[in-house]
């Protein structure tokens, strides 16, 4: 195995989005698979949606090394505290996505906590009411600064393309390997 390591790239978007992440151990610990990544607002869930996907802002711009790419998932505890599921799989981040206003996001869904009566609250909301910003003195669910998902880097493996003739001889089409 090589002892490479791939040098990865920060930009931390202000001081007070790098002084976060230094208060809360940097970046990534030295046997970890990836680094945690933090929000960088309090998140409300009283303003979001149920079952609607919403970005949470990280404050980082990355540069990937060359032959590499990174995929942001959520971390393993994320669901458990918070009920939120990342709402595309996997987020995946080429090489040339570096520039200013590439900040990282984490693209979430709220899936737990959700009543019947906090759904239809939100069913017969107006466009208008949902893009209203509501002062909220009470305390954040998710407080800025907490790590909701980690950022791991990957090698890319390339690959040509080529047509083939299918085998006239079917395993029964997808899903049929299984019992």
């Amino acid at each position: 195995m090589s002892t490479d390591i791939p040098d990865l790239g920060i930009h931390y978007l202000n001081k007070e989005v790098e002084e976060l992440y230094k208060q809360n151990g940097g970046i990534m610990e030295s046997k970890s698979a990836g680094f945690d990544l933090l929000t960088t607002e309090d998140i409300y869930f009283d303003r979001i949606k149920p079952l609607k996907s919403f970005l949470i802002p990280l404050g980082l711009v990355i540069k990937i090394p060359e032959g590499y790419y990174a995929e942001i998932v959520p971390r393993s505890s994320t669901y458990k505290k918070y009920g939120l599921v990342q709402s595309n799989s996997v987020g995946i981040i080429d090489e040339s996505y570096c520039g200013e206003e590439d900040q990282l996001f984490w693209s979430a869904i709220k899936l737990r906590h959700v009543s019947s009566s906090e759904f239809m609250q939100w069913k017969y909301r107006s466009i208008e009411e949902d893009m209203e910003w509501f002062p909220n003195t009470r305390k954040p669910d998710i407080v800025k600064g907490t790590r909701l998902c980690q950022l791991l880097l990957k090698p890319v493996v390339r690959f040509n393309a080529q047509s083939f003739n299918p085998s006239s001889k079917s395993r029964g089409g997808f899903g049929s390997t299984g019992d």
